[in-house]
């Protein structure tokens, strides 16, 4: 059984969480898709950590391409093709 964390920040009050949440889309999603234990966990240390910033959504750039930019090219003109 995980092990609970502690909310660290006091700067928002409920309220203000609350608030931020029903402006944002994504919260939707957290709840229709039944958020787990360690994704809540994650989120907490987020929040910890970077405060109301931390909650948004990161954009990690992704691994290198393995695909030179040829052989993209190439696979493009595959898919439009058929």
């Amino acid at each position: 059984m995980p092990t609970a964390v502690c909310i660290r920040r006091d700067e928002h009050s409920v309220e203000d969480l609350r608030r931020a949440a029903a402006r944002c889309r994504d919260s939707v999603a957290a709840r229709a898709f039944g958020m787990d234990c360690q994704t809540l966990r994650d989120w907490v240390h987020r929040y910890n950590a970077d405060g109301l910033a931390g909650l948004t959504n990161r954009h990690g750039g992704g691994g290198k391409p393995r695909l030179n930019e040829a052989q993209r090219e190439h696979l493009a003109a595959l898919v439009r093709t058929g």
